[in-house]
């Protein structure tokens, strides 16, 4: 959580949504963000049947903004530019 808020409070504020890419390292971010997201909704019907098991599903859920945030870091690290999603008027 200590590290989320320190990207949160070195890059940008978010406006709209981003598309993930721009540079390899970046990518890779969003790709593992990706994947734990899937896990995270994969043990959905696992915590309906083991409610004790639902603190993985919070961790889950913060290692993916934890990705998140570290890809929008990396960018501002390497000096590229976020790509913004707008969508057609």
């Amino acid at each position: 959580e200590r590290e989320i808020d320190r990207i949160q409070e070195s890059v940008p504020p978010l406006k709209s949504f981003i598309i993930p890419g721009g540079h390899t390292t970046v990518s890779y971010c969003h790709l593992a963000r990706s994947i734990s997201r899937r896990a995270e909704r994969r043990m959905v019907p696992v915590i309906e049947k083991r409610e004790d098991i639902g603190i993985s599903m919070k961790l889950l859920n913060r290692i993916s903004d934890y990705l998140f945030m570290l890809g929008r870091k990396v960018t501002k690290d390497l000096n590229c530019e976020e790509k913004i999603w707008n969508p057609l008027p």
